[in-house]
């Protein structure tokens, strides 16, 4: 239980500071680290550190995600907690999308 309350607080804190994705037909990038990746919720969430601080962000995973795994195409299941990642981000209908994840 405690579980599933990080990862809906995890996710609320990406979703609110996503608003730096401006336009939804820009792509945004995050390098970071893999915290959470929940398929069955559709959701990822990278970590990364700048200095002393740490900043969340992530977005909805989807069948239009498209996964990269050193240069290969891959799957969603190819990615797990702690790896390091790319993700490519747009905004569509107010919600964070990511499409495409690339771990190298």
């Amino acid at each position: 239980m405690k579980r599933i309350i990080l990862i809906m607080m995890l996710i609320l804190f990406a979703m609110c500071f996503s608003f730096t994705l401006i336009a939804s037909d820009r792509v945004k990038t995050i390098n970071g680290e893999v915290v959470v990746i929940d398929l069955a919720e559709g959701s990822i969430l990278v970590k990364k550190v700048i200095g002393k601080n740490e900043y969340i962000n992530g977005g909805i995973i989807d069948e239009n995600t498209e996964v990269l795994v050193s240069g290969k195409k891959g799957t969603l299941e190819d990615i797990k907690v702690k790896d390091k990642v790319t993700l490519f981000m747009t905004i569509k209908d107010e919600d964070v999308y990511v499409k495409k994840i690339v771990k190298k």
